[in-house]
């Protein structure tokens, strides 16, 4: 009897232990009110859910039960579980963002570079443009200096000869040397470009001597050597005084003039001039002097 006694006590108080806990409820109910309250003042985490609540009071005592069964265990664990299974997603889904991130990133500086290499290559382009284009600007302004020294030198003439063809007293015909001082003139024609010749007569008889004289000289000059009519000068002076000396007796001045741009072209060709005979001279290549004034030049008949 007492030992039926004695088991039947500790059976009850093994199983009041286990009743107790089944009978406590896992929670106090939460009013509305108290649940909006909570979830305002509840800080934000990386899930936006609020933190797990951690219960006051565990089992019948007050304390955790040893003797807890699976499924209050279950209970328990399983909100932490889920906690930290979504944790680890939201952990997954960062790094991918990150790594999207960095990818777009990486994009847009390869890209950022891309255009400033194409900036630069443009700009290296617009240098090269620029560089032509005053290098074309350098070479007109040269074109253009070298041609306004042409045009200056079109009316620039220097001296090359000057012959004297004298003539006897009351003729107006050539003599074998005055043939022979012309054709010395004109030897020095040959290959020359841009010259003129100036025929002067000159008598102490008046005009119509010196410009029968002068004909004549224009004459040979043109029949026996082909000397253009475009470049011979003809004028009869008669017994006008001339800037070198007064006039003695009937003789016509010969002078051979070359423009100074054919001289540039010819200079390396030219060869020293002798004396000639009947009055011929050699001068140096000096500016034309100015013609007589008041005396104006006839045109080769």
């Amino acid at each position: 009897m007492i030992r039926t006694l004695s088991l039947t006590l500790v059976a009850t108080a093994l199983a009041l232990p286990a009743c107790a806990q089944n009978a406590t409820p896992d929670s106090a109910p939460v009013s509305p009110q108290t649940q909006q309250q909570d979830t305002q003042t509840q800080p934000q985490n990386a899930t936006n859910k609020p933190p797990l609540q951690t219960k006051s009071q565990e089992g019948f005592w007050g304390h955790m039960n040893p003797f807890a069964r699976k499924k209050w265990v279950h209970r328990q664990t399983d909100p932490i579980n889920d906690r930290l299974t979504e944790v680890d997603q939201l952990s997954k889904q960062n790094t991918r963002d990150i790594q999207d991130l960095d990818k777009r990133s990486t994009a847009g500086i390869n890209e950022a570079n891309s255009a400033a290499s194409a900036a630069d290559q443009k700009a290296m382009d617009a240098a090269n443009r620029a560089n032509q284009a005053n290098g074309m600007a350098q070479r007109a302004g040269t074109r253009t200096d070298a041609t306004a020294n042409t045009v200056n030198g079109l009316d620039q003439y220097t001296l090359v000869s000057n012959a004297k063809i004298k003539f006897p007293a009351g003729r107006t015909t050539l003599t074998p040397a005055a043939k022979k001082s012309l054709d010395e003139v004109a030897a020095k024609l040959d290959g020359r470009k841009g010259y003129i010749v100036e025929v002067s007569g000159h008598s102490r008889s008046g005009l119509q001597t010196s410009d029968a004289t002068a004909a004549a000289v224009t004459r040979y000059l043109v029949t026996a050597h082909q000397v253009p009519l475009y470049r011979i000068h003809k004028v009869a002076l008669g017994n006008a005084k001339t800037a070198d000396a007064k006039v003695t007796g009937t003789y016509v001045d010969v002078t051979l003039l070359e423009n100074s741009l054919a001289n540039q072209d010819s200079s390396n060709n030219t060869q020293s001039m002798t004396g000639g005979q009947d009055g011929t001279t050699q001068l140096p290549t000096t500016q034309h002097p100015s013609p007589v004034v008041g005396v104006a030049s006839s045109p080769t008949p």
